[in-house]
């Protein structure tokens, strides 16, 4: 990030099993800190996230009890698209890479240690509107259909921009078709 700080104003992370849907500009993201999606549950609702966020070791059984009955409550954040101003990505980044080589962290994931990062540490993020990127876990509470010339899904009526689909299939040929026209 420090070589293009001065020729680009905001850098994004993008998973590989993100489908975008539509044109998708980094400059609708006007924040002056990262911006994430929420998987639409919470971290103690998502069997590993909860895992990896039990696993963290805190100096004393009395903090360690109070951060896992906090954590659990918290939203859980999807790392498959970020996006941040340049230097507070680089920063969040430099901060994620030293914690993954803490003794206290027993796994070196982006997503548990991102959401360490926003709700234990509180670094300041704010949140991306699902009707411009949403996780699947997210679309599957929701009514879901599709455009009948080219199976462009719809979440509640509406195209979200991109689709985390993080490896999830659903059961219907309209999915499959989605999947299939974007070469994924």
């Amino acid at each position: 990030a420090n070589e293009f700080k001065k020729e680009y104003d905001r850098i994004a992370f993008i998973d590989a099993d993100v489908l975008f849907q539509k044109d998708f500009s980094l400059g609708k993201f006007k924040e002056n800190n990262i911006s994430l999606v929420s998987e639409g549950v919470s971290i103690g609702e998502t069997y590993y996230m909860s895992k990896w966020m039990k696993s963290i070791r805190l100096p004393t059984k009395e903090m360690q009890a109070d951060y896992i009955k906090k954590i659990n409550k918290c939203p859980n954040l999807c790392t498959g698209f970020f996006v941040a101003p340049t230097e507070i990505f680089r920063k969040s980044c430099e901060l994620l890479w030293n914690m993954s080589e803490a003794s206290s962290f027993r796994f070196h994931n982006d997503q548990p240690l991102m959401n360490y990062l926003i709700w234990h540490l509180n670094f300041p993020f704010s949140y991306i509107d699902p009707t411009e990127f949403s996780h699947m876990a997210y679309v599957a509470k929701k009514s879901v259909s599709y455009t009948d010339c080219d199976s462009t899904m719809l979440i509640d009526g509406e195209v979200p921009n991109a689709l985390h689909y993080h490896g999830w299939i659903r059961d219907d040929d309209n999915f499959k078709c989605m999947l299939n026209k974007s070469n994924i």
